[in-house]
């Protein structure tokens, strides 16, 4: 199974977190679930939000138990220095949230 938080097993804000890196893909677990960013757009406006194996995640329970919410609207004039500034911080976040997934394991 890919990215679930049905269990919340790793929400925990004491618990110890091995790094994951921002690249394209976690280490947590043997599925190796690939990190990346989609487009989504809503009456004229663009939202870009991080994915993890190809599932958006448009929230998500952090460390402490809070909803997090993750989109981010990019304007709507093609790829910019923006836009693809945004690419790379949805892909980090995509990592940071891949960390919380119930099949992470630290290693």
């Amino acid at each position: 199974m890919s990215f679930t938080q049905e269990k919340r097993t790793n929400i925990n804000p004491k618990q110890v977190r091995a790094y994951v890196a921002p690249g394209g893909f976690c280490d947590g677990c043997d599925k190796r679930c690939k990190f990346g960013h989609e487009y989504i757009s809503v009456n004229y406006t663009r939202y870009i939000y991080p994915t993890i194996n190809g599932f958006i995640i448009s929230c998500y329970v952090d460390e402490n138990s809070q909803i997090q919410t993750t989109s981010d609207i990019v304007t709507p004039n093609g790829i910019t220095a923006q836009a693809r500034q945004k690419e790379l911080t949805a892909k980090v976040l995509a990592g940071k949230i891949a960390r919380l997934c119930d099949n992470y394991k630290t290693r």
